[in-house]
């Protein structure tokens, strides 16, 4: 037969992780001493100006939410209330800052996009598909410009030694929309007469905007055709181009 001899040690030992990422949590906790009262702090904090510690339903186990960076000491004062001996036990935590990444989070197809980290920091940058599929890294850059040749989803981290994995930045690259096959219209103008102009073949999907060098649009510059004027100044000339909106607007 076996029994467990529980002993109250007069320098306990705090088990946990010793880093914990800022705005995280960590659980620690002591050795099970029955009829043990555990008294749980954070040295130095004042108003947990430093972080929390949140009580379990064990006795022997709280759970630490940092408020800050740097390493603080968790401590544990505890007594046997039965046999009316105890002691105290310290483990410091570091806490590490994450890494927040901030740039666009929609681009164009063949658009190229920068993006940064909070601290200005030099990062190892790995851009991955939403499959996890490398795509490209840069190493000990303070920033990351990629040109986004293929439409999808594509996923953003940065890493560095003293600082814990922020969140990923999610990447959404739209593609762009076909281009117009062409103008159906006349090539040749009055000053100051009215002409319409349409698109050939228009997609119904495609948004088409209309744009104007020396002349004027009547009315609205959105629809497969628009309604125009020219002044006589040269050159004169007009262009369709056909817009998505997925939340950026990107045009062919």
């Amino acid at each position: 037969t076996t029994i467990k001899i529980p002993v109250i040690q007069t320098n306990g030992t705090i088990q946990g992780p010793t880093d914990i990422c800022y705005g995280g949590q960590g659980r620690y906790k002591l050795p099970q001493w029955p009829t043990t009262d555990i008294q749980w702090e954070i040295v130095g904090n004042n108003n947990n100006d430093l972080g929390e510690v949140i009580l379990t339903d064990q006795r022997n186990e709280v759970v630490v939410t940092p408020y800050t960076s740097g390493t603080i000491t968790l401590r544990a004062t505890y007594m046997n209330t039965l046999l009316h001996c105890g002691g105290q036990a310290e483990f410091e935590i570091f806490i590490s800052k994450p890494l927040q990444i901030s740039g666009p989070s929609a681009v164009c197809q063949n658009d190229s996009s920068v993006y940064s980290n909070q601290d200005s920091a030099s990062v190892n940058w790995t851009l991955t598909t939403n499959t996890g599929t490398p795509v490209y890294t840069l190493a000990n850059s303070a920033n990351f410009t990629y040109n986004f040749s293929q439409s999808g989803s594509y996923i953003l981290s940065a890493e560095r030694a003293g600082y814990c994995a922020g969140e990923q930045k999610i990447i959404t690259v739209i593609a762009k929309p076909t281009v117009p096959e062409g103008i159906d219209g006349t090539p040749v103008v009055c000053p100051n007469s009215p002409y319409t102009y349409s698109v050939q073949n228009p997609d119904p999907q495609a948004t088409y905007v209309w744009s104007i060098t020396n002349g004027t649009i009547l009315g609205s510059n959105i629809g497969n055709q628009v309604n125009v004027t020219f002044t006589g100044s040269l050159p004169p000339s007009i262009e369709v181009r056909s817009e998505v909106y997925a939340p950026v607007a990107c045009y062919s």
